[in-house]
């Protein structure tokens, strides 16, 4: 076939030389085969049958190889394949000196590899031990030794000839060893690992190993051990490299710093391990360790005080690059034994080091709950100042996918670059930084600027020295920028919107720090509502205390919309007095609002009005309210000067109102004792127009001071005390904190034109007046009192009225002439004649006065009366005549004195004419009378004495 011919064309076009090469090849290969085929014949018929009685000098031969004394008690020989395997029984490996036994193997089965011809040296294909016991031992000088084979670990090299054979072999077996640890350096126990399997291969310099063995109950379960190691190790083991492996399902961490120099000072610990162990030039590369452990306590670094936890479960790493050094953790979650539980975190911590000083580094991670780190804080090993900002700042909150970069040192670094996702992050207040809690949004920043993008929920700002008060907001959206130059930070914040249930609305604007001074700012914002009653928490504390405190105090109902704020200037100078300095603007529209505006004084109510702020003035401008029942136009409040402990409130404002409702006013407020009460208890129809002009030092209501008017204009005007009515009374009534007048007003009282004055004095308040009565109309004012039917005419009087608290007096004097009095003989009076008359009233208790009537010098009349309120009833009286005197103190009516004449007749008829209308009219209870001439019966008595008393239904009379 042609491709079965091919070769031998082939070779047939070959040069000559390429002929002589694959002679050669061809010759080699046959020498080759004769060799192994006479080498496997030599071992077959004449080493084996021999073997045994030249065991001596096959321990020689081992003893060369390790550079140990070998002791070997039997051999047995046979194939595995197309190998020769030796049996060995009883084999020690002494130590150089030839005295104690370092390894001693019951049995050992060796599988010889065919390459020992090719390098003229021991190879084995199999070294497979079966229950060896070995010693490893460190001494105090920290010197290593393994089955008497000495590893000094600080050295370059080590000339251990057993340890490089074994490390020739393809595959070592150890089966059911018991490897003894001690350690003289720490001066611990012994510590055994028993059943110990262990396997290593040896792969063109790599050995790969692994081992499994059961530690002291006490400390660990069965223990997995496994590593690949290239290089070395016994020759120079700063040049080599590999990987180890260890799993621990349970081990006491703890117990075993005794044997093993733990990285930091454990008091308690277990749980399940695993390490995954890195190394390269004989250092530390890399360490991963996966771990569940329970009742932890450790200490991170010397300074550091103990840090406990209850739980500690996750992925632990450390690398070390050379300048880069590497600190990660994968769903490491802990608990401490307050029951404060962090969920599970992945973080990795680089830093880069030149000389041992730090030039930079990175953070990342994509969770971390900052309050239940807070208890842990002081123990763990981060910056001092860190700690001491974790203390101070007391944050709290979670940050979520978080990444930092910096170069420098990282307590002040020179440049950084990060980003982060914020949960609820909040901290205390410090210095100058406000308290702050429930901040949701992301950020990024460098050293230069930054970018917080807020979306927020349930936000509180503390300000204890702007606001006083926590600013509570239901959502915060928007953005905030900032950027570092070489003449300060500005600060942009690009419409934020805000709410909560005081207000609603948005700022925008910019701040730039100064390198001396707070800085300057231009912000503008805007409600679209707000909560009049929560206005003062909004209102700054440091700048107007008393203005704050009044506004929480007084602002008692409404809502304002289409509020608008500017504010711009250096705020060293806010808040700008005088517009020096920069600008500070409020104005907003308010409506249904209520305003407890002072101490004492009837609130404001359903008030309509805006309020402005322009520097450090507070205008208030009130289109419509009611205060005590009256509608209200025009009121204007402001105050001059915001700041300062007790700025001045000025409220001007005047309406027209019923007279009746300004009565209510008056009872309620200061001026019902400014004017001695005299209008407590009347009764007013008719309008009038108020006015008023209040000044109120915030805090300090003592130094109030009010000044205001009240224009009658044709209204009814009736007194408590039993004062006639004022009728179609007009003029105009002043007052003040201090004193009331009027000059004059002008009323009909009793049906005749009167003028009347009003001043005051000690806190009394006098009424002066004088004019014409009608007598006729007194039938009309004192309808109850019948005796007035009997007067006629018209006469002038002039009377005084003094009023104070729960105290009225007046008396009303005139000569009763043009007043005709058509009464029985002494009283009789023609309108022509004069007879002064005098009527006194005052008060003698709280529900109790007495009305005197003094006659000329004929009759007084003395009654005391009980106040009710449905008017006053006569308990007690005394009729003096001529020149008698006395009291009225005892119940009934008394008469007594001496008269000229007295015509009896007539005053009997009068009276049963009296009694017939009037069945309470007072009993008559005694007399006492002397009369010249009597009328009675028709008849003319002559100096006649009566005396007569009253006992029930029966008198006692005297003549």
């Amino acid at each position: 076939m042609p491709f079965a011919r091919a070769p031998s064309r082939f070779f047939a076009a070959s040069p000559s030389w390429l002929k002589t090469a694959a002679s050669a090849v061809r010759a080699v290969l046959l020498v080759g085969v004769a060799v192994f085929c006479l080498a496997l014949l030599t071992v077959r018929f004449v080493v084996f049958p021999h073997l045994e009685s030249n065991r001596d000098d096959i321990a020689q031969l081992l003893s060369r190889e390790i550079g140990q004394p070998v002791e070997i008690d039997a051999l047995a020989t046979g194939w595995d394949g197309w190998n020769p395997r030796i049996e060995i029984r009883g084999v020690r490996i002494r130590d150089r000196a030839g005295s104690a036994a370092t390894v001693e193997l019951p049995a050992a089965r060796m599988i010889v590899a065919w390459t020992s011809l090719l390098f003229l040296d021991l190879r084995l294909k199999e070294l497979s031990i079966e229950q060896p016991q070995l010693m490893v031992r460190r001494e105090a000088s920290g010197r290593l030794r393994v089955a008497g084979l000495a590893i000094d670990p600080e050295a370059r090299a080590n000339d251990e000839r057993l340890a490089g054979w074994l490390l020739r072999q393809s595959r070592i077996v150890i089966h059911d060893a018991t490897i003894t640890w001690r350690d003289e350096l720490r001066n611990a126990a012994p510590l055994v690992l028993q059943h110990v399997q262990f396997r290593l291969e040896n792969r063109f310099g790599h050995h790969r190993f692994g081992l499994t063995g059961v530690p002291p109950a006490e400390l660990a379960e069965p223990l997995d051990l496994r590593g690949d190691i290239s290089g070395n190790p016994t020759a120079d083991w700063h040049t080599t490299s590999g990987k180890l492996y260890v799993r621990l399902d349970y081990a006491d961490v703890a117990a075993w710093r005794d044997w093993l120099p733990l990285p930091m000072p454990i008091r308690s610990g277990k749980g399940a391990l695993r390490f995954w162990f890195q190394f390269s030039s004989g250092e530390a590369r890399e360490l991963v360790a996966d771990v569940v452990l329970t009742d932890v306590q450790t200490k991170l670094a010397p300074e550091l005080p103990d840090l406990a936890l209850s739980r500690l479960e996750g992925r632990i790493g450390w690398r070390d690059d050379g300048d880069r050094k590497e600190v990660l953790a994968q769903q490491l979650s802990l608990e401490i034994p307050n029951g404060t539980h962090f969920d599970p975190t992945d973080f990795k911590l680089a830093v880069r080091a030149v000389d041992g000083a730090t030039t930079g580094g990175a953070l990342e991670f994509n969770i971390l709950e900052l309050a239940p780190l807070r208890p842990i804080a002081e123990a763990l090993p981060i910056p001092a100042q860190w700690r001491e900002d974790f203390s101070r700042l007391v944050p709290r909150g979670t940050i979520q996918q978080a990444k930092f970069e910096w170069t420098g040192d990282p307590t002040s670094p020179r440049t950084f670059k990060g980003s982060a996702r914020l949960i609820d992050f909040g901290m205390a207040g410090h210095e100058r930084l406000p308290g702050v809690s429930g901040i949701s949004g992301s950020v990024e920043a460098t050293e230069r600027a930054g970018t917080l993008q807020l979306d927020s929920h349930a936000i509180t700002l503390e300000l204890p020295r702007n606001l006083g008060d926590r600013l509570s907001l239901d959502t915060v959206q928007g953005q905030i920028r900032w950027e570092r130059g070489t003449e300060g930070t500005t600060l942009e914040i690009d419409r934020l919107a805000c709410a909560n249930a005081d207000a609603a609305g948005s700022v925008s604007g910019q701040y730039r720090s100064a390198s001396e001074g707070p800085g300057s700012v231009a912000l503008t914002a805007q409600l679209s509502r707000a909560d009049a009653r929560q206005i003062y928490r909004y209102f700054p504390a440091a700048n107007a205390p008393s203005v704050r405190e009044w506004l929480r105090t007084s602002l008692l109902a409404g809502t304002a919309t289409d509020v608008r704020m500017k504010m711009s200037g250096n705020l060293a100078e806010f808040p700008y007095a005088d517009g020096k300095g920069g600008q500070f603007q409020v104005a907003l529209k308010a409506q249904g609002v209520g305003i407890d505006y002072a101490t004492r004084w009837p609130p404001l109510a359903d008030i309509d009005g805006d309020l402005r702020i322009d520097g450090v003035r507070m205008v208030i401008d009130a289109r419509r309210g009611r205060v005590a029942g009256i509608d209200i136009e025009h009121v204007k409040a402001d105050i001059a000067d915001l700041r300062g402990p007790h700025a001045l409130l000025r409220v001007e404002g005047s309406t027209t109102a019923p007279t009746q409702q300004v009565l209510r006013f008056t009872a309620e407020s200061p001026v019902a004792e400014w004017i001695g009460h005299f209008t407590d208890g009347a009764d007013a129809s008719g309008n009038g127009t108020l006015s008023l002009a209040m000044e109120f030092p915030l805090g300090q209501p003592e130094r109030n001071q009010v000044s205001g008017d009240y224009v009658f204009s044709g209204n009814r005007l009736q007194l408590a005390g039993g004062v006639p009515a004022l009728k179609d009374l007009n003029g105009k009534l002043l007052f003040s904190t201090h004193e009331v007048h009027a000059a004059p007003l002008t009323a009909e009282i009793l049906g005749g034109p009167a003028r009347l004055t009003v001043s005051s004095a000690d806190g009394r308040v006098r009424i002066d007046g004088q004019g014409t009565a009608n007598l006729a109309q007194l039938r009309t004012e004192y309808s109850q009192e019948p005796l007035l039917t009997r007067l006629s005419g018209s006469t002038d009087w002039q009377v005084a009225i003094n009023l104070q608290k729960d105290s009225v007096t007046w008396m009303l004097d005139s000569n009763l002439k043009g007043a005709a009095v058509d009464l029985p003989v002494p009283v009789a009076k023609a309108a022509a004649d004069v007879m002064p008359l005098r009527l006194e009233r005052r008060t003698t208790d709280k529900d109790r006065d007495a009305l005197t009537v003094s006659y000329g010098h004929l009759a007084k009349l003395t009654l005391q009366r009980r106040l009710t309120s449905r008017g006053s009833v006569v308990d007690r009286a005394l009729l003096a005549l001529g020149k008698a005197a006395g009291n009225a103190d005892r119940p009934g009516l008394w008469v007594r004195g001496d008269v000229p004449a007295v015509d009896l007749d007539g005053w009997l008829a009068l009276k049963k004419q009296l009694d017939s209308g009037a069945a309470d009219a007072l009993p008559l209870a005694g007399v006492d009378v002397t009369v010249g001439a009597l009328e009675v019966f028709g008849r003319q008595l002559n100096d006649l004495r009566i005396g007569a008393t009253r006992g029930g239904d029966d008198w006692q009379l005297d003549l």
